[in-house]
């Protein structure tokens, strides 16, 4: 069992991440952290090279927040897949169902109707076809 949280480096799936060290912190199960990171297939070598150091800068934040928590008593594993666009929904379902999570934790962000309907949505589609409760963590919205 253990508590299982995306994160893509947003704010709200930074607040997710939060949210669920207090979950599995409270269940006192371990909380494993995925980062699906999405690649399109027609992406040009500068355009990776970017995307590859920009994902460098975000994994050392990930890994100390990682360290972090678990300095805070929440036992943490972050992990880390690749995989091309639009499939971060089953990249969880499948993390979830391996781990047999008691709970999925998502960060929420808002999104421009006209991109809902034609991209769906990662966290309605885990919570559409997820085996164990799914939270959902509304981004904090500027002042």
């Amino acid at each position: 069992m253990s508590v299982l949280v995306g994160y893509d480096t947003t704010q709200a799936s930074l607040q997710a991440v939060l949210v669920a060290a207090d979950e599995a912190r409270r269940r006192g199960v371990p909380l494993h952290i995925l980062w699906y990171q999405e690649h399109d297939p027609g992406d040009s070598p500068v355009r990776a090279q970017a995307q590859a150091r920009d994902a460098g800068v975000a994994d050392e934040r990930l890994e100390r927040l990682a360290r972090t928590l678990s300095e805070g008593g929440v036992e943490t594993h972050v992990v880390i897949e690749h995989g091309f666009a639009g499939g971060a929904a089953d990249a969880l379902l499948a993390k979830a169902k391996q781990l047999e999570a008691e709970l999925v934790v998502l960060g929420l962000r808002p999104r421009p109707t006209i991109e809902k309907v034609l991209m769906g949505s990662v966290a309605r589609q885990v919570m559409r076809h997820c085996h164990c409760p799914v939270l959902t963590v509304k981004a904090d919205t500027p002042r």
